[in-house]
């Protein structure tokens, strides 16, 4: 494995499709394998288990939506539904967690690509907005919040 250096200037795409690598020493944005910007640790992506994965999937069955014509009052009433339902189907979601946000919605865009529908629509653009909101965990290089003093 042929190790890339990870540097400020390959952290800054800081959206949803930037998989966030991780070790025990730290957490970093990489679209190919890695060693840890701290050490020489190898990088892993977060990966829902076959039982998260059937939980997920299980909450956007439950679904009942007809449409994404929605305004943006009804976007958020039915994000509120999908919350219900991830809270009833995988209570071992965190809306905090950026990698676990990541995995979810990882694993709900190989869904859309096998079997496109409304609720993995729905389900997608719900992550992104999660993941938007969630903060940045202690271990990340070059967090968020680090970057943003720079810029004033």
């Amino acid at each position: 494995m042929q190790a890339t250096q990870v540097t400020e200037e390959s952290q800054a795409d800081k959206g949803i499709d930037h998989p966030l690598q991780s070790c025990r020493c730290a957490i970093w944005r990489s679209h190919v394998r890695s060693l840890c910007p701290m050490g020489s640790c190898e990088g892993t992506l977060m990966m829902l288990d076959a039982d998260q994965s059937a939980n997920l999937f299980a909450a956007i069955n439950q679904l009942k939506l007809i449409s994404l014509s929605l305004t943006q009052p009804q976007m958020g009433f039915e994000w509120g539904k999908f919350r219900a339902l991830l809270h009833e189907h995988a209570p071992w979601y965190d809306r905090t967690n950026r990698q676990m946000i990541q995995a979810c919605y990882l694993n709900v865009r190989v869904l859309s690509a096998c079997d496109p529908s409304n609720k993995t629509e729905l389900a997608i653009a719900f992550f992104k907005e999660d993941y938007k909101w969630a903060s940045d965990d202690e271990k990340t290089f070059c967090r968020e919040d680090d970057l943003n003093w720079r810029s004033e």
